[in-house]
């Protein structure tokens, strides 16, 4: 059993959530990393996703959600 993101968020929006999560599995993917880690990564994106209104404009940049998850 593997653990994806286990952070808590304030869910303002969760449109686009599931398209922010799998195309962060899909890019990680093609950076070479493995299918867990790509998922891994996908689900903080999309919990980050989720803390903003609007779809594609809540993604953020890697930085803000690292930032965010730090």
């Amino acid at each position: 059993q593997r653990q994806m993101c286990k952070e808590t968020v304030n869910a303002v929006d969760t449109t686009g959530c599931g398209d922010s999560f799998m195309g962060t599995v899909l890019a990680g993917l093609a950076a070479g990393h493995t299918l867990l880690q790509s998922a891994q990564i996908g689900s903080y994106v999309s919990a980050y996703a989720a803390t903003k209104l609007g779809a594609q404009s809540a993604y953020g940049t890697a930085e803000e959600v690292i930032a965010y998850f730090s």
